[in-house]
């Protein structure tokens, strides 16, 4: 017998036996343990997929920078006032609509100016994850001045979502304003 066969039966036995001795209230606190492990995994599992999906819609853009909601990651954007690091609180449901808030910060260290962006959003493709294109909404945001501080944080209200599964924002067309 070999001993990757042998292993794949002692170890559920041995487990059976482990936990036959266990008491009632250990076992049930591992089941619970191993559960909430498991629901973990599938989430950084989730969020790893969403992550790869929008590292593969920015290497593909031309202009802007794409952030999915459920990835949970920065994205960087090249604008006029530089190199943006952009990154996204998930979106929430507040008196019926859906807001997220936006954080913007410099990788230079210079502060920000203050600046209106186009947002775009909408649904993703099933599994390729492409934007649907007909279904987006967009609007210009203002962003104010950061006054000496490198980072904005500005909320943004998504009409038309329902939650943020499945969907992208995209960022684009940095324009600084007038002082």
């Amino acid at each position: 017998m070999r001993p990757g066969r042998y292993l794949k039966i002692v170890a559920p036995v041995l487990c059976l036996t482990l936990t036959a001795c266990a008491p009632r209230s250990e076992v049930r606190q591992i089941r619970q343990e191993v559960t909430s492990l498991n629901n973990q995994m599938d989430q950084l599992s989730d969020q790893s997929i969403a992550l790869s999906r929008q590292n593969a819609l920015n290497a593909a853009s031309e202009q802007g920078a794409y952030l999915l909601p459920e990835a949970n990651g920065p994205a960087k954007l090249y604008s006029q006032l530089g190199t943006l690091v952009i990154t996204l609180d998930p979106a929430q449901n507040i008196n019926g609509r859906m807001q997220t808030v936006m954080h913007i910060h410099t990788q230079s260290g210079r502060a920000l100016p203050a600046f209106s962006a186009q947002v775009v959003w909408g649904q993703l493709t099933g599994t390729v994850g492409h934007p649907v294109e007909t279904e987006t909404r967009h609007k210009t945001v203002r962003f104010p001045a950061a006054l000496a501080r490198t980072q904005i944080d500005q909320s943004v209200e998504l009409p038309g979502l329902i939650n943020d599964e499945n969907t992208f924002i995209r960022v684009h067309n940095i324009q600084p304003l007038a002082q």
